[in-house]
């Protein structure tokens, strides 16, 4: 397994699961009234070398770079993005996961 789309290592084992977040919001494609999504959240190994993380374009967009901090300055970065004219859909889940692993440790 690997996990390079968002970290740029090597998976070397799952060790259990953390939890999950259920999103549900009004769907924007016609015909569609709910839009459900569920992420899931895993304790993994990884192998310490790195590689190149593939980055898409909205990610460009929003000038995101590999960059491995820890959990605080996570989320004090994710809570400055809320103070922005555009906020991600997926802020306020990944700020709510950030605190909840923070207290779990």
């Amino acid at each position: 397994m690997n996990c390079w789309k968002n970290a740029a290592h090597s998976l070397l084992s799952v060790d259990g699961e953390f939890g999950a977040v259920v999103e549900y919001k009004f769907a924007e494609e016609k015909g569609v009234r709910c839009f459900k999504m569920t992420s899931y959240y895993y304790f993994c190994q990884i192998r310490e070398e790195f590689g190149l993380a593939e980055i898409d374009e909205y990610e460009k967009t929003w000038a995101f770079k590999l960059l491995w901090i820890n959990i605080d300055e996570a989320i004090l970065l994710n809570r400055s993005l809320l103070e922005t004219d555009e906020i991600p859909q997926w802020l306020h889940r990944e700020i709510f996961i950030l605190e909840h692993l923070k207290h779990s440790m």
